[in-house]
């Protein structure tokens, strides 16, 4: 008994261990369970935390950068209060007071927009409004604001939240975006080339006036040229075969029958590829050179009508030399028993009768006077058989300067000894003339022919000049991003045209010149005023910092009776060959009053005038230095517009870099004048 009890003991003290060991187990595992659990929990809310902030940081960063306020607006109680921004102090500001700063023209449509809001007549609407805040104003002293709004429902009181984001900056770069582009559009239109854009499949985007108008346009988007790919016309298929687009520059007869377009162009295709070389656009230029051909085409057969004419003046020469030595005019002899001598037409019957002393009196030296050869000198002289040109007075007693050509052969007696001389004497004045004429001529015309080739030469080159620039800045515009760099071309393409503008005007007036027909018209002015404006007008030509450009304006009035336009035309010529030969030191323009007249001039530091070259400065194509530019042209337009004036027009120069003195002087009462 005592035995099996201590067994049962046993047996339940066993079981009550193990029995405490599982719940000691158990507890365990839970107590680890709720820990595992606790850190799963505890991460997940600190990524969650982590999360929250990030988005709440990237919510006030985009805040920040948006220039983004929040305003709160309660109309039940007249208040609004920022949430975010400074617009309006956190504390708030009456409604009225916020009210009063925006613009008059907002006021009542704003008041409406937040009565509607206020009414529940729609929860939620857009507004733009003109608003003044504590920062720096826009250009006319508001900022933009686009205001979107909604009204917090189940809040009391009514409460509207809108947000207000300052678009001010935002618009006045889309504004000078516009502008840009107007003035680029401007630019394009206005080109003196034809300009076209293609995009990679050559199909027509753009085309500018000059190109419309040279290719025959019916229509603004005329869709014979917008509906065809460049890659199918006629005109390029061969060239962009494959669709392969290079820099091409080549002339050709341009023909499109279907619009009537028949002339010569010079074209460059120029393509325009992205940063990988991927082809975007294709620029396309144009320019017609139908007249520009038919000049040179003219210059050559003008050339070649000189040499015709060089040659048949050479002939014609031959011929007149030919005549001149063997036509008989008069026959003369001399008789030394008498020591007379007779001219005569005809045999035997004699023209004129007089002593060799006398006839000897009517030869002259090369200075004109009485020859002081001897007679003994002279009659040695016709002893040997000669044919020689003569200056003498006039046979016939005139007293006029004559040329003779003298044919001598001597006479001698049975016994050879030498008793006279007999020949032809023949006034050649008219033919010496007539041959320093045709010298003359002839030398005009080689220099004509010349100065042509040089003409056209320096006018292709001075023309292609401003030219290239134009072409070549124009096709970098499209890929320049810089502002500055973009305002710089287009500087550069403004006063490329400008230069090709005062080329073509120089052309226009010589050939007015040319025909006759330079027209003056004057009219009573004012010329202190006229020649303030001229200074003004001519401050932009003079861009040289060490070149100080001076006005000398003596008087507060000047009436006069003249046409302003050609003075201003004159200065402009003054000034603009003053600004290429001055490096430094001033270019002074003055006027003063002088003989019922205008005393104009132009005074420079410049490298002067060669005393020797100062006589031809007026003459036309006439240039001091080669590699200056210029057509040599503006100082002969000046000197035509002077004579027509009845004025008068001169330099003064010492040379060697003494500088130069350009003037002129144009009566107050201008004339004009018939220089036929």
């Amino acid at each position: 008994m005592t035995i099996a009890s201590g067994n049962i003991l046993q047996t339940l003290m066993s079981e009550a261990n193990t029995l405490t060991l599982l719940l000691t187990f158990l507890a365990a595992t839970v107590v680890i369970v709720v820990f595992i659990f606790n850190r799963i929990i505890m991460r997940r809310v600190r990524k969650t935390t982590r999360k929250t902030k990030n988005t709440m940081g990237i919510m006030q960063h985009a805040i920040d950068q948006g220039n983004i306020n929040v305003v709160r607006f309660q109309p039940s109680i007249q208040l609004v209060s920022s949430l975010y921004g400074n617009i309006v102090p956190e504390e708030g500001v009456a409604l009225d007071e916020f009210y009063s700063r925006l613009h008059a023209d907002d006021r009542p449509s704003f008041a409406r927009f937040i009565s509607q809001l206020e009414k529940k007549e729609m929860w939620s609407a857009e507004y733009n409004c003109r608003l003044q805040t504590d920062e720096a104003s826009g250009e006319d002293g508001w900022r933009n604001m686009k205001c979107q709004a909604a009204v917090e429902v189940d809040v009391q009181p009514l409460t509207i939240i809108c947000t207000m984001t300052d678009e001010t900056d935002v618009m006045a770069e889309q504004q000078a975006e516009r502008n840009l582009t107007d003035r680029y559009r401007l630019i394009f239109d206005q080109s003196i080339v034809g300009l076209a854009f293609y995009d990679k499949d050559g199909m027509l985007l753009a085309a500018n006036q000059y190109m419309r108008q040279l290719l025959h346009f019916t229509e603004e988007q005329d869709p014979f040229y917008f509906g065809e790919s460049l890659f199918n016309r006629p005109n390029y298929r061969d060239l962009l075969k494959g669709r392969k687009v290079e820099d091409f520059y080549f002339c050709s007869r341009y023909v499109i029958p279907e619009r009537g377009v028949n002339c010569f162009a010079e074209i460059r295709i120029h393509p325009i590829m992205d940063d990988t070389g991927q082809l975007l656009y294709i620029s396309l230029t144009t320019r017609d050179i139908t007249e520009e051909r038919e000049l040179y085409l003219q210059g050559k057969r003008n050339d070649a009508e000189i040499l015709r004419a060089n040659e048949e003046i050479k002939i014609y020469e031959n011929e007149l030399k030919y005549l001149l030595e063997n036509c008989q005019m008069l026959g003369w002899r001399l008789t030394y028993g008498t020591n007379e001598v007779v001219l005569f037409k005809e045999l035997g019957k004699s023209e004129l009768t007089m002593t060799l002393q006398e006839f000897i009196g009517h030869f002259l030296d090369e200075n004109g006077n009485p020859t002081t050869k001897s007679l003994h000198e002279m009659r040695a002289k016709f002893e040997t058989p000669t044919s020689q040109l003569y200056k003498m007075s006039d046979l016939y007693g005139s007293g006029s300067l004559e040329w003779y050509i003298m044919n001598t052969v001597p006479v001698h007696d049975k016994e050879g000894r030498v008793n006279g001389q007999f020949g032809l004497i023949r006034n050649v004045t008219s033919l010496i003339n007539a041959q320093e004429q045709l010298k003359r001529e002839t030398e005009r015309a080689n220099d004509s022919g010349r100065l042509k080739s040089v003409f056209m030469a320096n006018m292709t080159h001075e023309i292609r000049t401003p030219l290239n620039s134009i072409v070549g800045f124009t096709d970098l515009l499209p890929i320049i991003t810089s502002p500055d760099d973009k305002r710089e071309m287009i500087q550069v393409i403004k006063n490329n045209c400008d230069m090709l503008l005062r080329l073509i005007n120089d052309i226009l007036e010589i050939s007015s010149m040319d025909s006759k027909e330079i027209k003056l018209e004057p009219e009573q002015v004012d010329f202190s005023q006229v020649f303030n404006r001229i200074y003004q007008g001519l401050k932009e030509r003079v861009q040289n910092p060490s070149v100080e450009f001076l006005c000398d304006n003596p008087y507060d009035s000047c009436p006069a009776y003249l046409d302003a336009q050609r003075i201003n035309q004159i200065l402009t010529n003054f000034v603009t060959n003053a600004v290429k030969y001055t490096h430094q030191g001033h270019i002074k323009i003055g006027y003063s009053k002088q003989q019922d007249g205008l005393y104009i001039y132009c005074e420079d530091t410049g490298t002067g005038i060669p005393k020797e070259k100062q006589g031809k400065i007026f003459e036309r194509f006439v240039k001091l230095n080669d590699y200056v530019q210029g057509t040599g042209l503006g100082l002969s337009i000046c000197k035509a517009i002077t004579d027509r004036s009845g004025g008068q027009i001169g330099v003064e120069s010492e040379g060697d870099n003494q500088g130069s003195k350009f003037w002129v002087w144009i009566p107050l009462n201008t004339s004009i004048q018939d220089n036929e």
